[in-house]
């Protein structure tokens, strides 16, 4: 290793290497290896000493160098890749070596470079293959600047290392004679996983890494359980275990925070919301399922919480072969198979006078790094060392207490602090001796922490107890309510609890947020609790300020203000819900009703549905105790359907739903409708659809363009014209049809919300362009069609709300099948389904799957195509979904069992549609023949498949579907010429539909109407 004096500081470009695969050469090669490595080692050095820069530290078959400019540093690495390239190594022991290159500011500490870059150039290097040269985004910055020559960069984009920090932007270094192309980062991204962004580098913990990967690799062990107490760090040494060992598991890694739960339901239901298992049935058992053939890391982070959740854990470790578990908690699970690691604190200085054993143990990197964070420029001097080695010793290394205390470094010199620790030595645990030692060592800490405040500052620091965070303005306002204080007294008090660490700045868009560490947090609402008058009075305040926000809010929420609003609330969501819980606690439907709409409309534009199934369900326990009056039957009567609605968003339409919309209509039958309920109207035009009644849902649609126009509700209109339209185009009414859609079009602004309350669904500015889309194909207007679909993809994106994105992508998928262009349905039905997992909805999932399994049959692969298909139908079936929907569906699977092969297995599913929508003259009806006669010529039963075509033209014929009437046509016209027969009748219908798109561009269908017509050209 080099002298400090040699090490190069200011900015510099780290280069580190290593060999991929060294085990196994290791392994297969024996005493070969040494010569070979030995080899390597002279080339990586001799091309690094030669661009001006300097070995740092070797370890095995690792280099770690540093260069004083990022072009030499790339050149170095190109030039030592291109001399192992050209080596004459044997064929079963060729080396490949991977590298990194990052540039930073070097910092010297502990005779080498410290600080979170080192890692970072690590991290960079370990994520490449053998052969391959990767870049951070600061050095490709400098680096382009004078490329070596055949050098270029290519942009592979944003990584999550596993570091956990901020994602990195990689590049990769070109060469003709290199390598090009190269598997997928070995980063986050290639996992899928949950795991959350850091916003420091671990410090320390080498020892329980290595113990842990250990561990982890080893076959039968699949419960490991991190115990400790509180602030020694568990949850931090997990995540990041987590993150470095998602290799083993390549279908996840969930990170899963129990500290708000307090039952094993409520755990398993957190697991399951993670891993995206949902379906009918309990959490566990939805577990089970999910995750019987699936090789997943679960992290479950506080435990403790509900440690009544082990036989469950047990249970799903027995059912799922491939799960590994890892736990943190304060206590052993105590189960068969589990194997314990004692967290331990951080190691501490063994020569307390040294400067250089202060930095290498952790607990003095660690004080280091966050004193740096308090006071940048801070350096461990000669003189500091004891005082820090004194510090880190007393708080016996634990993290968070050192953390704490580090802070103080802004306030107090490094003797000073260590002086003040002194004087509060004998009080150490307190009153907390039915804590364990070191974790009355930490609850010191914080009260330590909280006698450096005055009077005033104290009363605050139980005050700010109450809020989840909060801007400056809100803590304000919520004090000013209090008796005994002022709005602007406390800002003083706030910017010195924020100078002390016990409260943290945040920026959030230029703006700065307050918040607490979790375990200060509990601690003051301890110290508020034991004031039980302030403590209410400090609950109501912050419910009352809070309804109040929502409140003004809501005016807001239907114009062009809407998304800063949104992100406003969403900011607040914690104190929001705590606010609710206190009103519906007090029974208080006045505040309720107050803040009901701006929660309702975060929930729906986030597409949180099961969180507004909540919101319901409370407004719904409170109406129960309620006086029964006209208002709160109507009220009960307006949150029921909502309900329903959002059940059935992420549900499908269950035996639940139908059952609440039996009582409602009960209900109504008894005190008749409201004349002026929107969101009852509107779940009552939803309900009429879904069961096919289509007359009662134009009289719905016409209702709600009544009170459209007496309330000159232009937003509102829309909606009724659309609740009009689709109902009539069902009927068979296409004319008058398409033209209330093309008016709700006309009329939507994505910048303006409709009137009425209690929204879910599909954003109505969308439903209009899918559904004339639909109708405009079928009639034969193609490219007016695909314009409509167009507009809802366009819609979609500007309203950036998941639950109309995945509607929008659902039905341009259904006009993408139509014109055979199966890899645009498969990258739609892709993008659902990520919708889908992320928010639990499961019908948009079904029905992902269903056309992901059509279009990978279409594409080549029919064996993963029906598998697929499978599942979806399965789980459609399962949802009881409304059977409006359900013939479209089996036209889908039985073209997926043609283009299978199994043309036999596809008459079953189109029979039963084709009986479903028997009766209805509408436009999409005339596909279902079609589909069924291409299954039977494709059955080899062409008598039969003729009578299905002439079924198909004359049923579009009545209902004035030209596309699908060209389509039997064609099929017609084929069928006549492949027997030999003259086929001048059938090419003449043909003909006669064909001439009616002279003015339509050219598609797949007016192609093979062509050759049915023996026409070279249009």
């Amino acid at each position: 290793m080099p002298a400090l004096s040699d090490l190069p500081t200011g900015t510099v470009t780290f280069l580190f290497t290593d060999i991929e695969g060294s085990t196994r050469l290791v392994q297969g090669l024996g005493d070969a290896y040494p010569p070979l490595l030995e080899q390597h080692h002279d080339i990586v050095r001799s091309t690094v000493e030669a661009n001006d820069g300097l070995v740092v530290s070797t370890e095995g078959d690792s280099f770690f160098a540093v260069f004083p400019a990022a072009p030499a540093a790339l050149r170095a690495a190109v030039e030592a890749q291109l001399a192992l390239e050209r080596h004459a190594w044997s064929d079963d022991a060729r080396i490949r070596v991977r590298m990194g290159l990052h540039t930073c500011e070097g910092r010297i500490g502990a005779g080498s470079y410290v600080g979170v870059d080192v890692h970072r150039g690590a991290r960079i290097g370990a994520a490449g293959h053998g052969g391959q040269v990767l870049v951070s985004a600061s050095t490709a910055q400098l680096a382009e600047r004078d490329l070596p020559s055949e050098v270029s960069l290519i942009d592979l984009g944003e990584h999550r290392l596993k570091d956990l920090l901020q994602p990195e932007h990689i590049f990769q270094a070109q060469h003709p004679a290199l390598a090009v192309d190269f598997p997928p980062l070995k980063t986050l991204n290639d996992r899928p996983n949950n795991l959350p962004t850091q916003t420091s580098e671990l410090v320390g913990r080498d020892r329980e890494l290595r113990e842990l990967r250990d561990l982890l690799a080893d076959p039968g062990v699949r419960l490991l359980t991190l115990i400790g107490p509180g602030g020694i760090g568990k949850t931090r040494l997990a995540v990041q275990v987590g993150a470095e060992q998602a290799d083993l598991a390549p279908d996840g890694v969930f990170f899963v925070d129990l500290s708000p739960v307090t039952d094993a339901d409520a755990a398993f239901d957190a697991v399951a919301r993670a891993v995206g298992a949902s379906g009918t049935g309990g959490p566990l058992d939805l577990l089970r399922e999910h995750l019987a053939s699936r090789r997943v890391l679960l992290v479950l982070d506080n435990l403790e919480q509900v440690i009544d959740a082990a036989g469950g854990i047990a249970e799903l470790l027995r059912s799922s072969p491939g799960l590994r578990v890892l736990v943190t908690s304060r206590e052993a699970l105590r189960i068969r198979g589990e194997r314990l690691l004692a967290v331990p604190p951080l190691t501490l200085p063994d020569d307390v006078a040294s400067p250089e054993s202060v930095a290498r143990s952790e607990a003095g990197r660690l004080f280091v790094e966050r004193a740096r964070d308090a006071r940048p420029g801070f350096e461990l001097a000669d003189d500091d060392a004891e005082e820090v080695a004194e510090i880190c010793v007393r708080l016996d290394g634990l993290p968070l207490a050192i953390e704490l205390a580090a802070a103080r470094i802004g306030l107090f010199s490094p003797g000073e602090l260590r002086d003040r620790l002194r004087e509060h030595a004998g009080v150490l645990g307190g009153d907390t001796r039915d804590l364990p030692e070191r974790q009355q060592t930490l609850r010191s800490t914080i009260e330590w922490s909280e006698r450096l405040l005055d009077e005033e500052e104290r009363s605050t620091f139980r005050l700010f107890s109450v809020f989840a965070s909060a801007r400056i303005d809100a803590v304000e306002a919520v004090a000013a309510r209090l008796n005994g204080h002022s709005g602007a007294d406390v800002l003083p008090r706030l910017a010195s609890l924020v100078d002390k660490s016990l409260i943290r700045s945040l920026d959030e868009d230029g703006h700065r947020r307050l918040a607490m560490l979790e375990t200060i947090r509990d601690y003051a609402a301890e110290r508020l609790d034991e004031l039980p008058e302030q403590r209410d009075a400090a609950m109501r305040a912050h419910a009352e300020h809070f309804a109040e926000v929502a409140h003004e809010r809501r005016e807001r929420l239907t114009g062009r203000e809407r998304a800063e609003v949104l992100a406003e609330l969403e900011a607040d969501l914690g104190n929001l819900r705590a606010a609710w819980r206190y009103w519906v606690q007090a029974r208080d439907l006045g505040r309720l009703d107050a803040m009901l709409d701006a929660l309702w409309a975060l929930h729906d534009d986030r597409g949180w549905y099961h969180g507004a199934i909540a919101l319901s369900n409370d407004l719904l326990s409170v109406l129960s105790t309620a006086p029964l009056t006209m208002e709160r039957t109507a009220q009960e009567i307006t949150v029921r359907t909502s309900l329903a609605r959002g059940l059935m968003a992420i549900r499908g339409y269950t035996q639940e739903v139908e059952d609440i919309y039996a009582d409602v209509l009960a209900q109504l039958g008894e005190t008749g409708e409201p004349s002026d309920a929107v969101p009852l109207l509107r779940s009552l035009a939803s309900l009429s659809l879904y069961r096919g009644d289509f007359d009662k849902g134009i009289g719905i649609g016409r209702r709600l363009l009544e009170l459209a126009e007496r309330q000159q509700d232009l937003a509102l209109q829309a909606e009724g014209h659309l609740r009009v339209g689709t109902n009539l185009v069902s009927l068979g009414h296409v004319d008058e049809g398409l033209e209330h859609l093309d008016r709700a079009i006309g009329l939507f602004d994505p910048q303006r919300q409709a009137s009425g309350r209690l929204r879910l669904g599909a954003n109505p500015g969308i439903v209009p362009y899918t559904t004339s889309a639909f109708v405009l194909w079928s009639i034969g207007h193609p490219a007016r069609a695909m314009e409509r679909g167009a507009g809802a993809l366009r819609v979609a994106a500007e309203l950036r709300h998941p639950y109309s994105a995945a509607y929008a992508l659902f039905h341009v998928a259904f006009l993408d099948m139509w014109r055979s262009d199966w890899s645009s349905v498969h990258e739609r039905a892709s993008q659902v389904r990520e919708i889908a997992e992320e928010h639990d909805y499961q019908v948009w999932r079904a029905l992902a799957l269903i056309f992901l399994g059509v279009s990978e049959t279409a594409l080549g692969r029919p064996a993963e195509g029906m598998t697929l298909s499978d599942q979806g139908i399965a789980r459609y079936q399962d949802l009881t979904t409304p059977p409006v929907f359900w013939p479209m569906l089996l036209a889908v699977r039985a073209r997926g069992f043609g283009m299978a092969g199994r043309p036999e297995e596809g008459l079953e599913p189109v029979d039963q549609a084709i009986e479903l929508m028997r009766g209805l003259d509408n436009v999409l009806f005339p596909q279902l023949p079609l589909v069924k006669g291409d299954l039977l010529l494709a059955s080899s039963d062409a008598d039969d498949a003729r009578d299905s075509f002439r079924n198909a033209f004359e049923s579009a014929e009545v209902a004035g579907a030209r596309m699908w009437q060209l389509r039997a046509a064609t099929r017609l016209a084929e069928l006549r010429s492949a027997s030999g027969e003259p086929a001048d009748e059938e090419r003449a219908a043909l003909r006669t539909v064909y001439e009616t798109f002279a003015e339509e561009p050219d598609t797949a269908d007016l192609a093979d109407a062509r050759i049915a017509l023996g026409d070279s050209g249009r």
